[in-house]
């Protein structure tokens, strides 16, 4: 694979990473993160990954990471605690990232 592409993708994804909604919390709130990762927050971030998978999905496969996206978000969640969910991901997304970068 190109150099080029590599960056992008790679790129892309931390771009994901860098906008998971528990980051900016973690910045400036001085209460658990946890308190400000709201459903609506967490599904705008899951939309912006699909629309960031799609892209990529034109230079190389992702339905093994978007299937793992897919079993974080689908778990139960009875105390709708979504910074957990939100760290979940970040983890599949960098380990695709590092996937890319040894191709």
């Amino acid at each position: 694979m190109d150099y080029k592409i590599k960056n992008m993708i790679v790129n892309a994804l931390i771009g994901v990473v860098d906008n998971a909604p528990t980051k900016t919390t973690m910045q400036f709130a001085t209460y658990p993160p946890s308190s400000m990762v709201n459903k609506e927050r967490f599904d705008a971030w899951i939309r912006y990954i699909n629309s960031v998978m799609q892209v990529t999905s034109s230079y190389v496969d992702v339905s093994g990471c978007v299937s793992n996206i897919n079993t974080v978000v689908m778990q139960p969640n009875p105390n709708n605690e979504y910074a957990s969910k939100v760290n979940n991901i970040c983890q599949i997304v960098l380990d695709f990232a590092r996937s890319i970068l040894y191709l």
